[in-house]
């Protein structure tokens, strides 16, 4: 007989907790970024050779489920300097990634943590250099402030882990690992009433 009476109670809160959730984020996002570049790792056991810090611009749509779930992909352009060689040549890296980022919002703020994988190509800079795709894993931490309804701040960091082709590049061994960090801001189109 309990579970008669509790049923409708229960059936009312979840409506009420899905409307309430629905109505704080589900939307397309839009955002832009750019920051710096860092790699924490040496393409070779004895540490002679690696990359110079350099900069990043990036750009990415995002699927907002509610105020705590989304669905990223983005593509990040880094450019950095070899380190160690004479000519320290310019390469190019384009991260292309998708991953599934949770948010904790605390007032206007919220922490964002994500995970996901995606694709790292590498282009040397120089003629008849080889051009290198290889899959890795992202883990990401940030925070981000609403400036408004679909407006927002952010300020984020992602570790890239990968390794090198070695039938292009023989000689670069270490496992790769590149933090990737920004700032910029997102845009949001709500769905239907949402947002």
């Amino acid at each position: 007989m309990w579970t008669l009476r509790l049923a409708p109670t229960i059936v009312l809160l979840l409506i009420l907790g899905s409307r309430l959730l629905c109505a704080q984020g589900p939307g397309l996002k839009f955002y832009a970024y750019g920051g710096g570049y860092t790699p924490f790792a040496d393409l070779t056991p004895a540490g002679d050779l690696g990359f110079k810090t350099g900069f990043n611009l990036g750009a990415g749509t995002a699927i907002a489920i509610n105020r705590f779930l989304e669905i990223r992909g983005d593509l990040t352009l880094v450019r950095s300097r070899e380190r160690g060689t004479v000519t320290e040549d310019r390469w190019r890296k384009l991260f292309s990634g998708a991953d599934v980022v949770f948010k904790v919002p605390v007032g206007k703020l919220a922490l964002r943590v994500s995970a996901g994988g995606g694709v790292v190509t590498m282009d040397e800079e120089v003629p008849d250099s080889p051009l290198s795709s290889r899959r890795a894993g992202r883990f990401g931490a940030g925070i981000s402030y609403g400036w408004s309804r679909n407006l927002e701040l952010l300020a984020q960091g992602a570790l890239w882990i990968y390794k090198w082709d070695g039938t292009k590049y023989p000689t670069y061994t270490q496992r790769q690992l590149d933090a990737v960090y920004s700032v910029g801001l997102s845009y949001k189109i709500p769905f239907g009433h949402g947002g």
